[in-house]
This record gives structure tokens, sequence and C-alpha cells, in this order.
């Protein structure tokens, strides 16, 4: 991200210690001070407690790590952007290398103890959201979505008395509604062919089109969590028509095609949609495009070939997200992000986080 401006600082300063605020009984009472990096990750995180105890689990000692971890949207504090460097801090907190073990330490204390802290983590997640103007709100759900062993869907949620507690925090859950966006039918179609335009770029690229590949964009564009985002949800929906009604007879002669046709459709989305929803859609098209890649593995392995990786390169510039932190961005078997290997799932969390704090500075200042 680019260096922040003196009321972009103060803002999110403000929001910080207001946060710090909220939770300062909770961390005299446990010895906790936390690095704004740690913060904000703390706070992000909020959600999963919500989503355990909601969904009325008991959630086996140590085992709450890989619960969170495997839900897709927990971030570190070394995930969040460089911005963070530019704020004030404060003198003490937590070691780096000591935080994701007090983290989750801290996880199985507030869900052992939820009836104690409930208001002040309510508070927290109401402050923020208001703060932010619901920035986070569909990745909140999602966070709270993934934490349940019941498959809900989003209109459920609220009908749930174990989920009222939602709309004490300020979220609501709702239906999509094409009169909030100014667009004609045919920009509404160029935006529903997204998914299917990213799943033929990478599917054709080493010029045959898998079963494998045709199942893992099947199952991406019909996960029922992308339901709790309205715009995607719709978007998605669309897609998988576009698909159904499509030729697959589809060769690489037809890629450069396909590309061209990706860029003017980007274009639709940047110029009619906020940053942070267009962000939204770019951020779930790359990881569709890793996901179909990837699906072509053997044992349950993921793997990547040659092929397929240039194309998500590709697609990475045209979506915007060839850069994290004026760092660049290469595919392959692992993500190189200024030469330096990363999992897949590491750059995820990284996007993620560098795409939500850009999006709530722009918010803060608005």
């Amino acid at each position: 991200m680019e260096k922040l401006s003196k009321e972009q600082k103060s803002a999110i300063e403000l929001l910080i210690e207001e946060l710090r605020n909220e939770l300062a009984s909770y961390f005299k009472e446990r010895k906790l001070s936390f690095s704004n990096r740690q913060l904000f990750s703390f706070v992000l995180n909020i959600p999963f407690i919500f989503g355990i105890i909601a969904d009325g689990r008991k959630i086996i000692k140590n085992n709450i790590k890989t619960v969170i971890k495997e839900s897709g949207y927990w971030l570190l504090p070394q995930d969040l952007p460089l911005i963070f460097d530019d704020l004030t801090e404060v003198e003490t907190y937590v070691p780096e290398k000591n935080y994701e073990e007090i983290y989750y330490k801290e996880e199985n204390y507030l869900v052992a103890n939820f009836s104690k802290y409930e208001d002040i983590l309510k508070k927290t997640l109401k402050l923020y959201c208001e703060k932010t103007r619901y920035i986070d709100k569909y990745e909140m759900i999602n966070k709270i979505y993934r934490m349940t062993k019941s498959s809900f869907k989003n209109e459920e949620l609220l009908k749930n008395p174990n989920y009222s507690f939602l709309n004490e925090i300020g979220i609501k859950i709702l239906s999509f509604d094409k009169n909030n966006y100014e667009l004609n039918d045919e920009q509404w179609q160029k935006i529903h062919s997204i998914p299917y335009l990213i799943f033929y770029i990478v599917a054709v690229s080493d010029q045959n089109i898998s079963k494998k590949e045709i199942k893992e964009f099947d199952k991406f564009i019909s996960e029922d969590s992308h339901s709790n985002n309205p715009l995607i949800g719709h978007i998605f929906l669309h897609a998988k028509e576009i698909y159904d009604n499509q030729s697959t007879d589809l060769k690489v002669s037809k890629q450069k095609e396909l590309l061209s046709d990706l860029e003017e459709v980007i274009k639709v989305l940047d110029d009619n949609f906020k940053f942070y929803e267009a962000g939204e859609v770019k951020r779930l098209a790359l990881k569709l495009a890793y996901d179909v890649a990837a699906s072509a593995g053997f044992f349950g392995i993921s793997f990547v070939a040659y092929q397929e990786s240039k194309q998500i390169d590709k697609l990475a510039q045209i979506l915007s997200l060839s850069k994290i932190d004026g760092e660049t961005v290469k595919f392959g078997k692992q993500v190189k992000v200024n030469k330096k290997e990363i999992s897949y799932k590491s750059f995820y969390r990284k996007l993620y986080a560098n795409h939500i704090t850009k999006s709530i500075v722009g918010e803060l200042n608005a």
C-alpha cells in the first residue's frame, strides 16, 4: 500500500485507540499488551469465538487452533500491510514470535469464559463495524459461518436465536438488489462472466479441460459461504448459468481473446463498484484460478503446472493483484513475493489483510 497521509494515519490510529479502550479491562485482567498489528489481528479474528459459541460445540482444548486455521479466514499480525509500521506504537507488547501461541491460548480462554466477556467482545465488534461502515461484515459472517457444524443458509442465520448477536453488533444479512447499482443489462452480463472467463483461461492453458477442473469449478461457485455476500452470490449464481450454456470446445488459440475480454470486464467492475466490492470479486477470482489449476494434482496433493502458473501471473496483472505492499508477486508451485517463497494460503491471508486495511483506511477518510 501507498504511504499513509497525515489524515489517514490519524484516522486509523484513532480507531486502534478506541479498540484498545473497549478491550482495556480484558487486557488488564489477562496482563496482555498487543502491538497495533497484534491488536488488529485479534479484533478481526473475534468472530471465530462467536461462531464457536453460537454453534453450541464443545471444542476440545488445543483443537480451536485447527478449527480456525481450516476456516481460511484467520489472520496473523505479519499478514497485515506495511502501513502499520508508520503508526505510533505502544512501548511494550507481546514478542511477535510468541503471539500465535498466546492468541490461541486466549481463544480457548474466551470460549471457556464467554459469558464473562460477551459484552466486551460485542462492543468491540460493534465499534469496528460502525467506524469502518461495516466494510468487513461479509467476512465476519463467513468467519462465523465456517465455525458452524451445520450448513445454514444466510437468511436462516438471523432466524436462529443463537445468532441474534449479529443484530446487536450491527450486521444485517441482505438480499441482492440490482437497483443499488447503475449498470445496464450488457454490463451485468460482463460482470456475470468473470468466474466463467477465469475458469477457461486457466483450464485451457494446457490444451485440455479435465474432469477434475470442471468439478473444482462447480464446487467453487456452488459454495454456500458465497451467498453471505449478496453481490458475490449473485455473480456466482449467474456464472453457473453461463457455464452450463456454453460449449466446452475452447482451444489455446482463444486465450488471447479471453484475456482481452477479461480486461474489458474488469474495467466495468472497477468503474461501477466500490473499491471494497471490486476487490472482493478480484480476490475470489484469483483464488478460483488457483483452485482450478491445483485441482489436477495427484493423491490429494495440490499441484500447479507451469502453463497454469503463467496464466495465473497474467490474471493477477489484469486483476491488479500482482503486487503486495509494492512487492512483485509471481505464481508457481508456491507464491513468490519479492522472490521469497510463501504458501498460497499465506499469500491469500496477506492479500485479504492488505485489501481490508486499504478499504478501511478509505472508509475512515470518506
